[in-house]
């Protein structure tokens, strides 16, 4: 099968971009032709002669240069004669989307519609069915912006930037028609939660399946903890909508547990003020971390846990730390909980359950939590292993094509 791959980063960016880099693995090392799509970069680690020019959104840039941004987020032409001379040239059975809003536009589904080729989408965020793709702003989670109302974003700012907030109005309705009317035969939703989100929005629920994502077990080897292992981990983004707060107030109701951040983000400043001002010992920042050192970290904590206050789809990092066997806590919102049994779940934006939880576990005996870790590992070998992962892909494409 020949098969084009389209993401608007190809290089290691985030969670997104760990799962097109490893589906295309999967595909090739199974035979298959794989030619991928996006914009140049210099951050690039791979790129062919097709690939668009760049878009840039610094708001450093004139006015007219921001404009022309703006513009190309909602149809962006250079991308999709780009895009027509690849599908052109390589002639594919199928394309597989990925995340192209705002670099490479829904422009692309002009060139698949034309040429009459089977398309199928992987959904990483809300993006689809609202104009901010976390549907979190100003501290809260906002459904009101999902689905046909659209316009509720300029009404509450939803971008916490009056002009961003005009332009991700304007893109999600054109975005909207194209992507029902013009071009998108499947949408592959990594949780159930994502599936039933987009129902509500008015997508078509035999249009959708879940499929969850892939991590490769064994970059994360199974390796239960110790009587060593002390504290009790963060590991990602310090933004608003992870919940660090929950976890620092938390931590001052427990200040015999060490909790240790690492990473990186906006809200770092913010997070060592509130650490200094209100003297809690047992909190540390870290810098962020990445491959082997990173895996040390996380095998070194007792616990992990994803506070996370705002509707996480499919978060890739506690899949990889449930591969290596890590109890994790998160929070009983959006597809987390289809990622943890109910007694490692507490409840979002609230410090007391948090504690309880952490609490209750680092206290349990090491037995009761290699038991808990096994079943974790075992169960993520089953459902994002590579080769189910691969029959399920292979399954929807196979069903798409079929059906045209």
């Amino acid at each position: 099968m020949k098969i084009i791959l389209v993401n608007k980063y190809w290089y290691l960016r985030g969670g997104t971009e760990r799962v097109v880099f490893l589906t295309k693995k999967i595909l090739e090392d199974s035979g298959h032709t794989v030619a991928i799509f996006g914009p140049r970069n210099a951050k690039n680690d791979m790129e062919n002669e097709y690939f668009c020019d760049a878009v840039s959104y610094d708001d450093a840039q004139p006015f007219g240069e921001r404009l022309r941004a703006g513009v190309k987020s909602i149809y962006n032409t250079n991308a999709r004669d780009a895009f027509d001379r690849l599908v052109r040239d390589f002639q594919p059975d199928i394309v597989h989307f990925h995340n192209i809003y705002h670099q490479l536009s829904f422009s692309l589904l002009d060139v698949t519609k034309k040429q009459d080729i089977p398309t199928v989408m992987t959904v990483h965020d809300y993006k689809l069915i609202a104009p901010n793709y976390l549907m979190y702003h100003h501290g809260a989670i906002d459904e009101s912006i999902m689905g046909k109302r659209y316009y509720r974003c300029l009404l509450h700012n939803c971008m916490e930037h009056y002009g961003q907030s005009i332009a991700g109005t304007i893109e999600a309705y054109v975005r909207d028609g194209r992507s029902k009317k013009q071009g998108i035969d499947r949408y592959i939703t990594p949780s159930v939660f994502a599936r039933d989100l987009m129902i509500r929005a008015g997508y078509e629920a035999d249009r959708l399946v879940t499929i969850p994502n892939p991590i490769d077990g064994a970059a994360y080897p199974f390796s239960p903890i110790t009587e060593e292992a002390e504290g009790v981990g963060y590991v990602g983004r310090f933004e608003t909508q992870k919940g660090l707060d929950v976890l620092l107030d938390a931590a001052k109701m427990m200040p015999t547990i060490p909790v240790v951040l690492i990473g990186d983000g906006p809200e770092k400043n913010h997070l060592q003020s509130r650490i200094q001002k209100e003297s809690l010992q047992n909190v540390v920042i870290r810098n962020w971390e990445s491959g082997e050192t990173l895996q040390r970290s996380m095998q070194s904590f007792r616990l992990l846990v994803v506070p996370s206050v705002w509707y996480e789809n499919y978060p890739l990092s506690l899949v990889e730390a449930k591969a290596m066997g890590r109890v994790v806590l998160g929070s009983r919102i959006g597809g987390i909980p289809e990622l943890l049994p109910d007694d490692l779940l507490f409840e979002p934006g609230n410090p007391q359950s948090l504690a309880k939880r952490i609490e209750t576990w680092y206290s349990m005996p090491i037995s009761k939590r290699n038991a808990m870790e096994k079943k974790l590992s075992l169960e993520t070998g089953e459902q994002n292993g590579l080769l189910t992962y691969y029959r399920a892909i292979i399954r929807v494409y196979e069903t798409t094509i079929g059906q045209r």
